[in-house]
């Protein structure tokens, strides 16, 4: 804002979408993105990756073939001050096993895979678009 300069480039090779920030940080600096990755020529998403803007390293999950997941929003652990200490919500749609599941990640270690789950009554359509309120009504939790 001090030079009005604006900077422009890529942060990762990979094609990915619906980057997500801690809402907690919505129109201020932030250093984490989370991203989802597509199956290449579809739109699929078959991976969650974080990356740091700050260092450009970036953690990777796949999901196996046939599970397409949607974005995955951000919710902050309940009195958290590190940027990155909560928790990505994302919906999967399972072609294979014909279900929908909600799967939670730590934000700090998404390569480490899902720390929860709960099976959906229903399969959903891959793509559901997702966002993450607060028990207060905030966006950021």
């Amino acid at each position: 804002m001090v030079t009005g300069a604006v900077n422009e480039g890529f942060l990762d090779d990979r094609t990915s979408e619906f980057g997500m920030i801690n809402g907690r940080h919505w129109g201020r600096p932030y250093r984490y993105v989370y991203s989802m990755t597509n199956k290449p020529g579809w739109f699929l998403f078959d991976g969650i990756v974080r990356t740091d803007v700050s260092t450009g390293e970036t953690q990777e999950y796949r999901f196996v073939d046939g599970v397409y997941a949607s974005e995955c929003p951000m919710a902050p652990r309940s009195g958290s001050t590190d940027e990155a200490d909560g928790y990505l919500v994302t919906f999967t749609t399972d072609m294979v096993r014909d279900l929908s599941e909600c799967l939670v990640f730590d934000a700090q270690s998404i390569a480490d895979g899902p720390v929860a789950r709960a099976r959906l009554p229903e399969r959903i359509s891959s793509g559901t678009h997702s966002h993450w309120m607060g028990r207060d009504g905030s966006a950021a939790g």
